[in-house]
């Protein structure tokens, strides 16, 4: 292993959960001294199932926040957690 793999911290965090985005932010706060970089890489398609999507119109409106939730919101919940660092 390398130096730079050394520094090299992977955190499994559930964008769309405030609680799993804190965790994360206070696991890091407790180990590390600040943030280089933060990589969102965290987003869905509105259909994950596997198969063609259906047209926007037929969607339900759950399928649609959530997909908001963690495409947008998501995002903001770690910038907004991560930014003091």
């Amino acid at each position: 292993m390398d130096q730079n793999e050394k520094n090299l911290h992977l955190i499994k965090c559930d964008v769309s959960s405030t609680k799993d985005v804190e965790a994360a932010a206070d696991w890091f706060k407790q180990n590390m001294d600040k943030v280089d970089i933060l990589l969102n890489n965290a987003g869905v398609n509105m259909d994950n199932r596997g198969r063609d999507p259906e047209p926007f119109d037929q969607y339900d409106f759950d399928t649609m926040n959530d997909t908001f939730t963690i495409n947008t919101a998501g995002p903001m919940r770690m910038v907004k957690a991560f930014d003091p660092l």
